[in-house]
């Protein structure tokens, strides 16, 4: 894992992917972003949510099967903290 304060990168097992940013979506809708964008296939995906004072946060995935498997996690006016 590779943290900064508004960018958060991770590896995870092949075919998990999806299943590890469909739990950062509802972490982030439970706690009132609003979603603006989300296009999730099996292989890759980008998710973009939004909340007042222009705070921002991006997610992304690549579960090509071929690359190692990579969940991006970055920030535009907030901070992130990885959960302990």
């Amino acid at each position: 894992m590779k943290q900064t304060n508004d960018s958060i990168k991770f590896t995870v097992g092949k075919g998990k992917a999806k299943a590890a940013v469909e739990s950062f979506r509802k972490q982030f809708r439970d706690a009132g972003w609003k979603e603006k964008v989300a296009s999730m296939a099996a292989m890759a995906g980008t998710l973009s949510f939004s909340k007042e004072e222009g705070q921002s946060v991006t997610i992304t995935y690549s579960d090509t099967g071929f690359m190692p498997t990579e969940v991006s996690v970055s920030a535009m006016r907030a901070e992130l903290e990885a959960a302990k």
